[in-house]
């Protein structure tokens, strides 16, 4: 018997790059960093002194006196590895020549020839949407765990509230409010009730108040009894009835029958298309923090779906938002981004020419590729269908760009009725408050209803707001937490130098530039010499960062940080070139 040749250094090294430049990696540094470190070591024949004190002491910077027996940094990692690699063999690096594992238990790679496995069959029996009449849902009595009156009352209020918007959701049957309310305070099966009333799914959920606020917590399970979604609100109790309605209106969008032959109510789910929606929704959940490790989650949950579902078009056009997301914020480049966005969403539009979600993928993508023809179309066509969040804030961006401001507001607070609690409403709502020099308003709604899971880009456009309003001395404790929050994130901490120079200081700003681990893109760079006052260098940043197609240049066109060369010719050329209006008014800019 002969063995298999082990893989010469070069070959291996190659494909350590092809696994870090695939977008499952992206934002997950720290992985990357543990990979390499490990594959060098054994390359260079230190294989065996790969223990977890090593690597802790090496990869993670942990400092005598280290214990990895209390700190599990490293075990928690490399079980991290291990489950994206495995993924990362499944789909995308199948065809791979090499396949390099980590064995439990163990932290030194094993590098083998990898012959490319035969593409998966996928059993036609399972089909997703058998013919019916539509999605049919049964929401049981909110049950108030504080036990008073007036908890009570706003649970039965949420409970009608939720059943009257999700009855008028196109694709959804829903259990009449007097079958339901029979079953308040009383113990049900989950699994009885849906075989009793004939219906796909169940919701139930929770009210709890503590110290002035509501916080919700709703299930959606399956015949089988099974969570296979949840989600949670949090809010003042101030505006009670209009709570009632928002946290009803959030629930109704994240849970949107997308598919068009079930809107339409010829289809129904099967029990697998509902599974599939669960992990898809975790996926947007996820997706919506704007998070790059979450994001990095929901791209991988992303494509196990759609590798094991594959003619589910939920999944692909939620992958082509995420790769659209993960290239708008930073983490991803173009080259990469935009192929896979491109093909996920087109696939997805062949699996379902009517579906909204995908319509929407891309006019989002056209949006990116400063294309504003194929933009009004597609956003257009995805607002007939029924529309969603996204598709208004993407439509309302598109509208501000052409100096359509009062229709792009419009849209804004469509998307902001329509999910009041998204976290991308909340940053389009800080871009755009910021962007219309609406300084006061931005602050008002930022410090009075602050959100633990508020990513930092809302912090930096609340410190812009302080800072071009004059209230100076109220900017400076946020720019010093945000520099914190930041320290980990390059592109963070170009922000960190932007507003230093913004707060005066511009010496100290002018350090931190010089101390950045690297020259920051473009569009970032024409920020910081517009705060420090470097206009001719911010102008030619700005077009360097236009030519290159940088994500989110084409908002920066109308920003009040740039004000002090708006009206110059070659800034007007530059509006003028990609197809923007000459005038320079403020703009909407949303995320």
């Amino acid at each position: 018997m002969t063995t298999a040749p082990h893989p010469d250094p070069k070959s291996i090294n190659e494909q350590v790059e092809r696994i870090v430049s695939h977008p499952l990696f992206s934002g997950s540094e720290r992985l990357i960093r543990f990979l390499r470190f490990t594959v060098q070591a054994t390359l260079e024949g230190r294989g065996t002194s790969l223990k977890e004190y090593v690597i802790g002491i090496e990869v993670y910077q942990r400092q005598p006196p280290y214990d990895p027996r209390i700190d599990s940094v490293v075990r928690v990692e490399a079980r991290r590895l291990r489950s994206k690699l495995k993924l990362y063999y499944e789909d995308p690096g199948r065809a791979d020549p090499i396949r390099i594992d980590y064995k439990p238990g163990t932290y030194m790679p094993a590098f083998v020839p990898h012959p490319p496995e035969a593409p998966a069959q996928v059993d036609s029996s399972k089909e997703l949407f058998p013919a019916g009449h539509g999605a049919s849902i049964a929401i049981m009595p909110f049950i108030a765990l504080n036990k008073n009156e007036e908890d009570e009352e706003f649970a039965d209020g949420l409970t009608d509230e939720i059943i009257y918007m999700m009855s008028r959701s196109p694709g959804i049957r829903v259990i009449a409010r007097s079958s339901i309310f029979q079953y308040k305070n009383q113990y049900y099966s989950p699994s009885e009730l849906t075989q009793k009333f004939s219906v796909q799914a169940l919701m139930q959920g929770t009210v709890r108040r503590d110290r002035g606020r509501f916080r919700v917590t709703v299930e959606l399970s399956g015949a089988d009894g099974y969570v296979v979604w949840s989600e949670r609100f949090e809010a003042d109790d101030a505006e009670y009835f209009l709570l009632q309605e928002q946290i009803a209106a959030a629930l109704v969008s994240r849970s949107h029958i997308d598919g068009s032959q079930v809107r339409s109510m010829q289809a129904q789910p099967s029990p697998l298309a509902l599974q599939v929606f669960g992990k898809v929704c975790r996926a947007r959940q996820l997706i919506d923090s704007q998070n790059p490790e979450h994001l990095s989650l929901a791209l991988e949950m992303l494509l196990e779906v759609t590798r094991s579902t594959p003619q589910y078009s939920r999944a692909f056009s939620g992958l082509s938002d995420c790769y659209a997301d993960l290239f708008r914020l930073g983490y991803l480049d173009r080259s990469v981004a935009f192929p896979a966005a491109y093909a996920a969403a087109k696939t997805a539009l062949e699996l379902d020419p009517g579906s909204v979600d995908a319509l929407c993928a891309l006019g989002v993508l056209y949006l990116m590729q400063w294309d504003w023809p194929h933009t009004e179309e597609y956003l257009r066509l995805a607002g007939e269908a029924g529309g969603n969040a996204r598709t208004a804030r993407y439509y309302a961006s598109y509208l501000a760009l052409l100096g359509r401001h009062d229709e792009s507001l419009h849209h804004l607070q469509l998307a902001k009725k329509v999910d009041p609690f998204s976290v991308q409403q909340r940053l389009a709502s800080a871009m755009c408050l910021f962007q219309t020099r609406q300084y006061d308003a931005l602050i008002a709604e930022l410090e009075t209803n602050v959100v633990a899971t508020d990513p930092v880009q809302i912090g930096i456009y609340l410190a812009l707001a302080h800072i071009f309003r004059g209230s100076r001395d109220a900017a400076v404790p946020l720019v010093a937490a945000l520099q914190k929050l930041a320290a980990g994130q390059v592109r963070y901490r170009t922000a960190g130098v932007e507003l230093t120079a913004w707060l005066g200081e511009h010496s100290t700003a002018v350090r931190l530039r010089e101390a950045l681990p690297s020259q920051p893109g473009a569009l970032s760079s024409a920020l910081i010499c517009a705060a420090l006052g470097e206009l001719e260098q911010a102008q030619s940043w700005l077009e360097q960062a236009a030519e290159q197609h940088e994500p989110l240049t084409m908002f920066h066109l109308g920003d009040p940080r740039f004000d002090a060369i708006c009206a110059t010719e070659r800034f007007i050329a530059l509006r003028t070139r990609f197809g923007l209006p000459k005038s320079i008014q403020p703009a909407l800019y949303l995320g």
